[in-house]
């Protein structure tokens, strides 16, 4: 396993002497040296680098271990589809495309199932709503006074993220900022500054919102809204407050376009259950499409309309292909969600599926009348499942010892 950017420069590669392999073969880097904000046509530049670096890879892992499940992942095609337009990210798109037929070429034969997928797509981006802002104003967000302060000294002086990304590359200070300070401490004194995209992407609010004194906590993205139930006497009364909320939230257009802000505002039951059900958001917001909830800025709208850098943004519907023996060609796929590919993908391999797996399996994608299509679906009941982990608990052990 060899993981995305970690909080250090090493200890991202299981077994961990394959690390210092790939490094001193491939000077392997886990993330781009620049800054979009503040070179990008140097990050646009590795960000391609790295991508061409990724199949490399690949192809080398493939060959040592010819495993019989492979999965890569090539996030940074989406930080580009945020940034770039034109030629530049017609050039990493044919990277891509390029990488894909040599592993295909290279490592797969007629008895190879391939699945491309996106956990998402990019659309133009709208606007960028600041959710935080709102509820601030509303006095259901209650913002630590020294983190207030701190802001708005920052703000006078003009030290927005990207200036200060900027500044510290040009002293030659950036890679080591980002390689040996922690993440928490980056994204704490780093994310709250900016007034572009990655307000509302990288920064939870955690140490700036006092939870004490607020009703709601926006966390995450801005969409994932927590509720103090504390602030309540009753159920009556918390589930009173939700409803209406999400009722106004349900309500707000943008007083440009005059569009819907939310798409669909969820209560947490509404998308989430099982034992772990109370730690989810009380309440979830879907935005339209091309609408951002941002967190925090040290801009006063609550309504930012996008920049030169930060032009597009997710949009729900991605991408699906899958290509093997008894897969049926041409048929284009409706309504596939991206959970439904662990089931489908433990179906390939004749593997029972846990019970209480979300997803379905994608049988319409098999030919009619082949294995694939008639083999029972196999579950994996509690007991056995029980068993499975216990057994991956000792394999794991072992490996410690």
């Amino acid at each position: 396993m060899v993981s995305n950017a970690p909080p250090r420069p090493s200890g991202f590669v299981y077994p961990q002497d394959l690390e210092g392999e790939i490094k001193r073969r491939f000077d392997y880097k886990t993330e781009p040296d620049h800054y979009f904000e503040s070179d990008k046509e140097a990050a646009t530049g590795d960000c391609i680098a790295i991508i061409d670096q990724r199949f490399e890879v690949a192809s080398y892992l493939l060959k040592q271990f010819d495993p019989i499940f492979f999965h890569m992942t090539i996030f940074e095609i989406d930080t580009l589809q945020h940034y770039t337009r034109g030629k530049p990210l017609e050039d990493a798109w044919i990277s891509i495309d390029s990488g894909i037929k040599a592993i295909l070429d290279e490592h797969c034969d007629g008895d190879t199932y391939v699945i491309l997928m996106s956990d998402h797509g990019h659309t133009d981006r709208v606007c960028n709503f600041q959710i935080a802002k709102w509820l601030e104003s509303k006095g259901l967000s209650v913002t630590r006074k020294r983190s207030r302060t701190l802001r708005t000294i920052l703000a006078m002086l003009g030290l927005r993220r990207d200036r200060l990304i900027g500044l510290a590359t040009k002293v030659g200070m950036f890679r080591l900022l980002r390689d040996y300070v922690p993440k928490t401490i980056r994204v704490r004194f780093l994310a709250p500054l900016s007034t572009k995209g990655a307000d509302g992407l990288k920064n939870s609010l955690r140490g700036l919102i006092d939870h004490e004194r607020s009703k709601v906590i926006p966390f995450g993205g801005g969409g994932l809204l927590y509720i103090n139930q504390r602030s309540f006497q009753s159920r009556n009364e918390y589930e009173s407050f939700r409803q209406n909320l999400i009722d106004e939230l349900e309500h707000i257009s943008d007083p440009k376009t005059g569009t819907k802000l939310a798409r669909h505002v969820y209560k947490a039951e509404e998308l989430y259950s099982g034992p772990y059900l109370s730690l989810a958001p009380d309440i979830v917001v879907n935005p339209s499409e091309g609408y951002m909830l941002g967190n925090v800025g040290t801009v006063e709208d609550i309504w930012v309309y996008p920049e030169k850098d930060w032009t597009r943004c997710h949009r729900l519907q991605g991408i699906f292909t899958i290509l093997g023996p008894d897969i049926k060609q041409g048929l284009r796929v409706q309504g596939a969600r991206i959970y439904d590919l662990a089931p489908t993908i433990l179906h390939l391999f004749g593997i029972p599926i846990p019970q209480d797996m979300d997803g379905s399996v994608l049988r319409e994608t098999f030919s009619e009348g082949s294995e694939l299509a008639t083999r029972e679906i196999a579950c994996l009941g509690a007991d056995e499942r029980s068993r499975v982990t216990a057994r991956i608990k000792r394999m794991k052990a072992a490996d410690r010892i």
